[in-house]
């Protein structure tokens, strides 16, 4: 009798620990999304600020290049 109990409570122990363990992975899943999807806003905003670079620089590469030729008319 002591040891149908004895087991009985040992198999819920390990339910326990195996509900615990479960948890805790989807705790860790979930993490790992917020990191992965906090990484990619990261480099959405970088690539489009070197977007923005890159056009600005382009302008101001064409401005040159104007001013270049109108220097090199007169």
């Amino acid at each position: 009798m002591f040891a149908l109990l004895n087991r009985r409570a040992d198999i819920q122990a390990k339910q326990q620990r195996s509900d615990t363990m479960v948890e805790q992975i989807n705790i860790r899943k979930a993490e790992l999304g917020k990191r992965l999807l906090d990484r990619k806003k990261t480099q959405e905003t970088d690539l489009d600020s070197v977007l923005a670079d890159c056009k600005k620089i382009s302008k101001r590469s064409v401005r040159i290049s104007e001013n270049f030729r109108s220097r090199k008319k007169n």
